[in-house]
């Protein structure tokens, strides 16, 4: 009996570690994503500006050729740039990759409030496998691509502090949790 509690508040544990990672993975895609649209926007909106003033230029006067070049010039950089860095299919993909992890987070919560306390235990280590697969097919599409040095600020700042270390469902065999536990059924 006790064995069973304590796999079951291993689970428990584990499940709510992958639900405080994942809603903090799918914070940071967020912010990625935005970054995006906001670099997608500045970028091609400064070249449509630039391309109109140039050519306002151009046709105002004669004496304006050479600001109308030189503007024309920076707007064709900037769309170049806007183009070549795939800014909107960056967002889009960051905004996907958010989604998924954040409805992972949300499995792991119903996993842990429902089913890890209710079910039967071989019906819990069969489900918290396949949330294990889910969490493989999540971090395997993640968007995410921030330096090191970026993600240990933001987590630093960010981030709640993690309860249960990952993997250490031996090391949660404690009795902390397990007053909350059903009965062995």
């Amino acid at each position: 009996m006790d064995g069973e509690r304590a796999e079951r508040a291993g689970f428990i544990a584990e499940a709510e570690f992958l639900e405080q990672r994942h809603a903090t993975w799918a914070a940071l895609q967020l912010r990625q994503a935005a970054w995006w649209q906001r670099w997608n926007t500045l970028t091609t909106v400064s070249s449509a500006v630039l391309a109109g003033a140039s050519g306002a230029a151009g046709l105002a006067s004669a004496e304006l050729v050479t600001a109308a070049a030189v503007a024309a010039l920076m707007a064709a950089v900037l769309a170049s740039v806007a183009s070549s860095s795939g800014a909107a299919r960056r967002s889009e993909v960051a905004f996907v990759s958010a989604a998924a992890n954040q409805a992972f987070a949300d499995q792991a919560r119903t996993f842990r409030t429902t089913c890890a306390l209710h079910q039967p235990l071989p019906e819990v280590r069969v489900r918290f496998a396949e949330l294990s697969q889910q969490r493989d097919q999540v971090v395997t599409s993640a968007a995410l691509k921030l330096g090191r040095r970026t993600l240990l600020r933001y987590l630093e700042r960010n981030a709640r502090p993690v309860a249960a270390p990952s993997g250490s469902v031996a090391l949660l065999a404690d009795d902390s949790q397990a007053d909350n536990l059903p009965a062995s059924r």
